[in-house]
């Protein structure tokens, strides 16, 4: 089969899947899901880009696509840069919000994509926010169950083809899927936040305070003697739980917007390699949430 200059072939199905960066919130809202959904609706066509299945997760999503014409990495550009920079000047942030372009797994015969439908319907139950898949508001599972839904998204290949992989119960974890199985009970608390955290937006003179706290408690970033770690930190909670801008976080704490950007994207990859690290992040940004409640 012939493929595009991206290595993407023409007429060929791929599992798509792009993940916050440093585990962050891509999808805060029922609204932000909305607005992803909008894009990707624009690019679909018979022509194109063909939408199968869809799993919109707080921290990730799951897409199951066909490339028409091969031009996927086009498509998923331009849904993500224009997403991402709705989502920054809704919130008043800059800076990247995906982890990467994306990720896309070919599709190779009808039992390996009936699982990868399984496994992408199954995202939500997993993490604990449903007890059905049809419950779920940003999956395209709830369409397929009830028989309507949007103009693009193509349900007819899976009902025709697949309708006997809904039936099975089989477990269908996949180790080169994420999130891991090795960090999966991070993640569910990760996405449970989502739902229990206040608006720290609305939090006044609370949100002031643990400003101060944070900067002042996790280290002074203008020490060099100080710990990388406690640096990521601060840089990381004050992103990550505050909303603040990396310009906003430079002032506060004395350094470049630069400098405060390479802490944070050190801290992604930190959060990435070591559970340790993790664990402590999330503790402590479970904390700061819970100060406010």
């Amino acid at each position: 089969m012939l493929k595009t200059e991206n290595r993407h072939t023409i007429g060929g199905m791929y599992h798509i899947t792009n993940r916050g960066l440093a585990r962050r919130f891509v999808f805060e809202t029922g609204e932000d899901g909305g607005r992803f959904l909008e894009l990707l609706g624009k690019r679909c066509s018979p022509e194109s880009l063909v939408l199968h299945a869809y799993c919109l997760m707080p921290t990730h999503f799951h897409l199951l696509v066909q490339t028409m014409d091969g031009n996927l990495a086009k498509d998923m550009q331009w849904v993500q840069s224009i997403y991402v920079r709705w989502f920054n000047e809704r919130r008043k942030r800059d800076g990247p919000l995906f982890k990467g372009r994306y990720r896309a797994k070919p599709i190779e015969g009808a039992q390996y994509l009936g699982r990868v439908v399984q496994y992408i319907e199954q995202n939500p139950v997993k993490a604990g926010l449903v007890e059905k898949v049809e419950a779920y508001e940003l999956s395209s599972a709830r369409h397929y169950r009830s028989g309507v839904g949007p103009t693009w998204l193509c349900k007819t290949l899976l009902l025709d083809d697949l309708g006997k992989y809904w039936e099975q119960e089989d477990d269908c974890d996949s180790p080169e899927i994420l999130p891991s199985r090795e960090d999966e009970g991070a993640w569910a608390t990760a996405c449970r936040l989502l739902a229990d955290g206040p608006d720290f937006d609305q939090k006044g003179q609370a949100r002031e305070d643990l400003l101060r706290s944070v900067s002042q408690g996790f280290g002074d970033l203008r020490d060099r003697g100080g710990g990388l770690k406690e640096k990521m930190l601060t840089v990381a909670l004050l992103k990550e739980c505050f909303n603040e801008s990396f310009s906003s976080i430079g002032n506060q704490l004395g350094v470049h917007k630069t400098t405060a950007f390479r802490y944070f994207m050190a801290h992604g990859d930190k959060l990435e390699r070591c559970q340790e690290y993790r664990e402590e992040y999330l503790a402590r940004s479970q904390s700061l949430q819970n100060a406010t409640i």
